[in-house]
């Protein structure tokens, strides 16, 4: 599973900007590229398998494994429990209404944030 390009939308300018620097596109890899008026629309996303992705205004639709290791590079000293907040004792029924890609991203967009 990965995020999808409602995520995206969620990120502010500078929060894309970082998000794309993070990036090693690989083939297989999913992104979306802005429109002319710099939108997100699903039309626009794609598979990427060579180089002619315009890679600076690309923007990844990152699947799990991505979202984990970006934690653990921009994070390698705070468990990824940490970053979900099981450590502060939330119940783990809290996460049940989530996709384990959804709980990711929560804490990608926070790294997005203070990083």
């Amino acid at each position: 599973r990965r995020i999808d390009v409602s995520q995206l939308n969620e990120l502010a300018p500078a929060q894309k900007q970082k998000l794309r620097e993070w990036w090693k596109p690989q083939p297989g890899d999913f992104y979306c590229s802005p429109c002319n008026d710099g939108t997100l629309q699903p039309y626009g996303c794609y598979w990427w398998h060579n180089d002619e992705i315009e890679r600076p205004t690309a923007i990844p639709l990152l699947d799990i494994g991505q979202m984990i290791e970006m934690l653990q590079e921009k994070q390698p000293d705070i468990a990824i429990e940490r970053s979900l907040g099981i450590e502060y004792g939330w119940n783990t029924e809290h996460y049940r209404a989530f996709e384990l890609a959804d709980v990711l991203w929560i804490a990608v967009k926070e790294v997005l944030t203070h990083d």
